[in-house]
């Protein structure tokens, strides 16, 4: 096991399970790497799905997300999980049905759009979409929402002291924030990307592949953040291939197939089986 540039232990198969692994992984024990599960307090649908479709990914898929509900989005690659995301955000075209938003129907042309209606995109690409490398820390945080910091020139100042807040919210390791962000870890690069959506106080959260290419201590740190913005009131989205983030974070699970909503399964009483039998079209059941 590695930790730093550093051989911190050697151990066998026999003798070692996946917490033990991780803890020495990130040097301490990590116990509840997955918080409560908290039911949403309302029951009105903050971000509808109505049949929508997306030329060449996904046909008529239907869904709803109420404040504080976290619904996954699971299914085999190519499904067309991602590409959903993207229509709802306005990068890609939409061939049919609609999305409303506190039950106005929406048509976003761009995801800067979507975030002036309150509605926040984390891609699954890093940093492709979702950071700029060459950019200092605090660039990257205040980007997308530059507006609120001045028309011309923004307000350095305030910029620092947002991007300080979201440090020390998020517990983002972060030496100098004038730093490129290139120069942090991938965990704390994706908690930047979250924070820079977060500055603009969205309603709804898209989070697609939140974890990739993280450290497990930087995955329990980004489980806890999710389930807090949902107890805040947050409607959110999460697309993940790791089946036991969705059952461990998600109220309800939507499953796709080949660009098709297979089913919908409730997050704390659903199993990776019977997700996987509805990816894969060997079963049909939905609850």
């Amino acid at each position: 096991v590695l930790r730093d540039g550093r051989l911190v232990a050697e151990t066998t198969p026999a003798e070692s399970d996946a917490g033990r692994l991780a803890s020495l992984m990130v040097g301490r024990d990590l116990v509840d790497v997955y918080p409560p599960l908290v039911p949403p307090s309302i029951d009105t649908s903050r971000l509808s799905i109505r049949d929508l479709s997306v030329p060449g990914h996904a046909s008529k898929i239907t869904f709803d997300v109420a404040p504080g509900e976290i619904v996954g989005l699971a299914g085999l690659v190519g499904s067309g999980r991602t590409e959903i995301a993207e229509a709802i955000v306005g990068l890609r075209a939409i061939s049919g049905g609609e999305v409303r938003l506190d039950g106005d129907a929406v048509r976003f042309r761009s995801p800067k759009q979507a975030l002036e209606r309150g509605v926040a995109y984390v891609s699954e690409d890093r940093k492709g979409r979702g950071i700029l490398v060459d950019l200092s820390c605090v660039e990257n945080t205040t980007l997308p929402n530059l507006r609120a910091y001045g028309r011309l020139v923004p307000d350095r100042r305030r910029e620092r002291a947002t991007t300080a807040n979201w440090i020390e919210r998020l517990d983002i390791r972060c030496p100098d924030p004038r730093s490129p962000i290139r120069t942090l870890s991938g965990g704390n690069q994706q908690k930047f990307a979250v924070a820079s959506r977060l500055d603009a106080r969205p309603t709804v959260l898209l989070l697609d592949e939140p974890t990739r290419g993280v450290d497990v201590g930087a995955k329990r740190e980004l489980y806890h953040l999710i389930a807090g913005l949902a107890r805040d009131g947050l409607a959110c989205v999460l697309i993940s291939s790791e089946l036991p983030e969705l059952l461990g974070l998600c109220h309800r699970i939507a499953v796709m197939r080949q660009g098709r909503l297979a089913g919908v399964v409730d997050g704390p009483t659903a199993s990776e089986e019977s997700i996987m039998r509805l990816a894969a079209g060997v079963g049909e059941e939905a609850a």
